[in-house]
């Protein structure tokens, strides 16, 4: 059985925006997708929240890198499963609302 996926709308705060790229992208990590974004631990650990009442989990994993001038360094990646992401598109349009 084949599921339609339709098109969410903008994000319009960042919780939304978070969970936006959780839900469309494999992974993410505050180096790379939100650098600018004061508060992104935060809104990440209130979602976990969110997502905790449904029995969804935003998992993660410890990204190792040498930069392009020899420093190591590290970062985590946040990502969810598969199986979750429908839930994760209805609280989204919660969020959004």
């Amino acid at each position: 059985m084949q599921t339609q996926l339709t098109l969410l709308p903008p994000p319009t705060n960042q919780k939304a925006k978070i969970l936006l790229a959780l839900i469309n992208k494999p992974y993410i990590s505050e180096g790379e997708d939100f650098p600018r974004m004061n508060g992104f631990r935060m809104r990440l650990s209130e979602l976990r929240e969110l997502l905790a009442e449904k029995q969804v989990t935003i998992h993660k994993i410890k990204y190792e890198f040498t930069s392009e001038f020899g420093e190591s360094g590290w970062m985590y990646r946040h990502f969810l499963l598969g199986c979750d992401i429908e839930k994760c598109r209805e609280l989204y349009q919660y969020l959004n609302s």
